[in-house]
Order: structure tokens, then sequence, then C-alpha cells
């Protein structure tokens, strides 16, 4: 079985490399004119070598968090309440993160996911239920993070830093987004490379994680400058206003629900595709597995 898994994603990957490249070349030649520009790509680099690093960590984590679990002898509804913590965190703390980086420093506060998510990847040693679902709400902070500080720092570099015109960032986000895909893939092999082949066990991602994050902090203390918000607006204040802007604009709203809508359908993939996958395991259909 493990062999036609292994055939059937070489097979994929190799396919959707040739479609990448095409498209690639195709986008290359209608940005020529960014891509050519020397300032505007080791700016790119110098904010791609931190980032990549972190997403790298981030996407670690994923394969085998419930497996981890599942093997320090937590039964499913525990696994579910330390998942629901994670995400309640991301959502609760998380949203004070834009206020605290303009107030404080982006750079500062992309240091401190570094140095948060770290932690949080430490406490999975622990067999401790009590310390896990600290670990869990540490890590839902740190995602907030990670999808707000550093993409705030760019955007504060790219326009009023070095006065690149504001079309450039959809050239910097497009490349994030070809290259989010390749590094999950390539996680999800050093992963299962580390778990499975070099039979570490599931905490193994997790250690191997903590040297990115902190080789994505020292990139971050040597390379980038500090920015910071020039707006102090009260927590309230932006909540009532970003409220308000929801209910004025209906492209807003219908956006909200999709993004919504899809990421909650991811979340329960990610619980469920672990124990539904494992041997033995009653399909959610209750048809019969061999």
């Amino acid at each position: 079985m493990m062999v036609i898994t292994y055939v059937a994603f070489a097979i994929l990957s190799t396919v959707c490399m040739i479609i990448t490249a095409y498209t690639w070349r195709a986008y290359q030649a209608s940005a020529a004119t960014v891509i050519n520009n020397p300032n505007f790509t080791k700016f790119q680099r110098q904010y791609f070598s931190a980032y990549f690093l972190a997403l790298i960590a981030d996407w670690l984590q994923g394969p085998y968090l419930y497996q981890l679990y599942r093997e320090y002898g937590f039964e499913q509804a525990q696994i579910a309440v330390l998942y629901a913590v994670g995400f309640a965190s991301a959502v609760i703390l998380g949203t004070w993160a834009p206020l605290v980086a303009d107030k404080y420093g982006r750079r500062n506060l992309c240091i401190v996911f570094t140095v948060i998510y770290s932690i949080a990847c430490f406490m999975k040693l622990s067999r401790s239920y009590g310390v896990l679902l600290l670990g869990k709400m540490f890590g839902g902070v740190a995602t907030s993070l990670l999808f707000s500080s550093y993409e705030a720092w760019y955007i504060h570099e790219h326009v009023e830093t070095h006065d690149f015109p504001k079309e450039w960032i959809a050239e910097t986000m497009k490349k994030i987004s070809l290259w989010n895909g390749f590094l999950a893939i390539i996680s999800g092999i050093m992963a299962n490379s580390l778990a499975e082949w070099l039979e570490l066990g599931p905490i193994a991602p997790f250690i191997m994680a903590i040297p990115c994050l902190l080789v994505s902090g020292i990139v971050i203390m040597g390379t980038w400058a500090e920015n910071y918000g020039t707006q102090q607006m009260k927590f309230k204040t932006i909540c009532i206003a970003g409220l308000r802007e929801i209910g004025d604009s209906r492209k807003i709203l219908l956006l909200g629900a999709i993004q919504s809508t899809f990421e909650s359908v991811l979340s329960l993939i990610v619980f469920l595709w672990t124990p539904v996958l494992a041997p033995g395991h009653p399909s959610l259909v209750g048809l019969p597995q061999s």
C-alpha cells in the first residue's frame, strides 16, 4: 500500500512541477519589469529568507500532531479540546497582535513569534495535559503572529522605506503563494522521514521546527529594520470600525463568509484525517475498510 502511495505521489508531483514550470514562464514574461529590478529582488529575498523558515516550521507540525497526542494516551475528546484551545487562542488572543505590533514594533513581534512558537514546540515533549493545553495556547497566538506581523512588516517596508510601487506587493504575494505549496510538500516529506523512516517518532517534527524558528529569528535580528504603526487606536474602536466596514460592504461580507467556511472545513480535515486513515478505524460512512 505504501509503495502505491509513494508512486502516486511521485507521478502527481511530476505533473504538478510541469504545469507550474509552464505557468511560471508565462508569469515571468508578464512581470519582467519587476523581476529584473535588482533592489526589489534583493528586498524580496531578505523577506523570504526569514518568512519561509517560519512557514517550514509551521508546516512541520501539522502531519503528526494528532498522532503525538494519541501516543500520549489521550482520548479523541481530549484531543479535540486541545485543538479547540489552539483555535480559540488564535481568535481571542491573536486579535490583539496588530495593535501590539503597531505599538512595539513589527520586527520585534516577529522575533517574539519565533520564541513563542519554539516554546510551544518544546512543550510537546511533556505528557501533562495541562502543559499541552498551555502549549496549544502559545501555538494559537504564534499562528496569528505568523500570518499578520510578517506581512505587516513587509508592506510597511515595501511602501514606506523602499518606496516601491504598491502594485508590486501582489508580485511578492504570488511568489509566497507558490512557494508555500512547495514548502508544505517538502515539510511533509521531512516530517515523514523523521517520524517514520528514521523511526524517531511523532515528536521529531516538532523538535526539527525549533531550529527553523530560531534561525528565522536570527535572520530577522540581523537583516530587518524596525517599523511601527503610524496610528495608535484602541482595540474597541478598531473592532467597531471593522464591523461597520463589513456591514457596509457586501463584497467584504461575502469574502469573509467564504473564507470562514473554507477555514472551518480545513480545520475539520486537519483534525479528522489522522483517525480516519488509521489502520482498522471505521470509515465515516460506515463502510468496511480493507
